[in-house]
């Protein structure tokens, strides 16, 4: 039982974190394909073409990261 647990908690937690990464939400800019954490200096200064996005649904856009803030690719 205890060889299982030891087995079992290490998946479950790198299950977990993965799937709270996908789940991130992220600023996309739709001119320049630019996507930016909420909190980077560039994301607060897009109003205009920035839209709320997963990281999934940036790379099925093609997005490109930020190289300030550096979001995960």
């Amino acid at each position: 039982m205890k060889k299982f647990i030891l087995i079992l908690f290490p998946f479950l937690f790198t299950m977990s974190v993965l799937l709270s990464a996908s789940l991130e939400i992220y600023k996309y800019n739709t001119s320049t394909k630019k996507y930016h954490k909420v909190e980077c200096r560039w994301a607060k200064k897009c109003t205009t073409n920035c839209i709320e996005l997963t990281l999934s649904e940036i790379r099925d856009r093609g997005g490109v990261p930020c190289k300030v803030c550096k979001p995960p690719k």
